[in-house]
């Protein structure tokens, strides 16, 4: 939910920024076009912070680049990324111990 509400806002702040409504051929958001893939996962991961998502999920998020929302996500992985996606949780949780 918390990634629809960001994309929902970015909409509606490219609507107002550029003064007229997207049409099919334009880029959704322009201003990430500037952004590199590193800027763009550290927004990611500060909305998920704002919006109150377990910081175990954002933490293996941060870790591993793969954006896990529910369980069903989770099993959708290759052996391989679900691998890393719940190491990086146990890390998380194990640090906190």
């Amino acid at each position: 939910m918390a990634l629809a509400r960001l994309l929902l806002r970015l909409t509606r702040e490219s609507g107002r920024i550029h003064g007229q409504r997207l049409q099919p051929a334009d880029p959704l958001f322009p201003e990430l076009e500037q952004m590199g893939p590193d800027e763009i996962a550290e927004m990611v991961a500060q909305t998920m912070e704002h919006e109150g998502i377990d910081p175990a999920r954002i933490y293996a998020f941060r870790k591993t680049g793969l954006l896990v929302t529910s369980d069903e996500t989770l099993s959708l992985l290759s052996a391989a990324d679900r691998l890393a996606w719940t190491g990086a949780v146990q890390q998380f949780l194990d640090r906190q111990d």
